[in-house]
């Protein structure tokens, strides 16, 4: 159960990455 939850908790951060990561990628297309 332990395991489970803290799947989810680093779920959540890779998602938060990610978005975050394409924010950048399309702002910096965008200014080009």
């Amino acid at each position: 159960l332990f395991q489970r939850c803290l799947m989810k908790i680093l779920n959540i951060d890779l998602w938060k990455l990610y978005l975050s990561y394409v924010k950048e990628t399309k702002a910096s297309l965008a200014t080009y």
